[in-house]
């Protein structure tokens, strides 16, 4: 039952019907009473919030490194860490994959990476690509960033490398510490290009070990 403490147009505290009555910050609010779910644990019901946690522990995970530079000055009204997750899910992701394939770290003007070579030797991995640009908005300066998400345990195994290599570099070398296991068959690769201004970015590109 709700109570009224300043007359008919005052505020109220307590449930009236389907809203109930609260004070914010000095302001007396309504809220809305969440709508019942009939059937809560439905199997894409529970596809849908295992995928939702899954890439917002992975955002979480790379945000400083990878994530705000990439979505950097190309977010509109929302943080980079929720645009992540609003490409990688709900209508940009339909149907909830197990797997970490096909995310996205990054959309841009920039054309994406092209690889002629990555392979990884023990803890190290060779990177080598195209560096001929095809279009005016991509610069010999443009720097790489390079991203491992683990498959199995990408909330917490994930690694990012952040401007590891300038486009006209041509190739580089990346070292993964602290692993003991296979890379190439326990991680899915990523890469984008950055502009130095931050101002432009590549689509992040999935790649493939050979």
């Amino acid at each position: 039952m709700g109570t009224i403490k300043q007359g008919i147009l005052g505020g109220f505290s307590g449930k009236v019907g389907s809203v109930v009555g609260a004070a914010w910050k000095g302001i007396a609010v309504m809220r809305a009473m969440p709508l019942s779910v009939a059937n809560p644990r439905t199997d894409p019901q529970v596809a849908q919030r295992n995928s939702f946690s899954k890439i917002s522990k992975i955002g979480s995970l790379l945000l400083p490194t990878v994530i705000k530079p990439l979505m950097n000055s190309r977010v509109s009204k929302m943080s980079e860490y929720n645009r992540f997750v609003q490409l990688n899910t709900g209508v940009n992701r339909p149907i909830p994959d197990e797997s970490v394939s096909n995310l996205r770290f990054s959309t841009g003007k920039i054309p994406e990476p092209v690889f002629d070579n990555i392979d990884d030797f023990g803890s190290a991995i060779m990177l080598s690509w195209v560096t001929q640009t095809s279009s005016d908005v991509e610069r010999a300066d443009d720097a790489l960033y390079f991203v491992l998400v683990h498959k199995s345990r990408p909330e917490t195994m994930s690694k990012a490398y952040p401007n590891v290599a300038m486009r006209h570099q041509g190739s580089t070398s990346i070292t993964v510490e602290n692993y003991d296991g296979t890379i190439k068959d326990d991680f899915v690769p990523y890469a984008a290009w950055l502009r130095q201004d931050g101002k432009e970015v590549s689509n992040s590109a999935e790649l493939k070990f050979v």
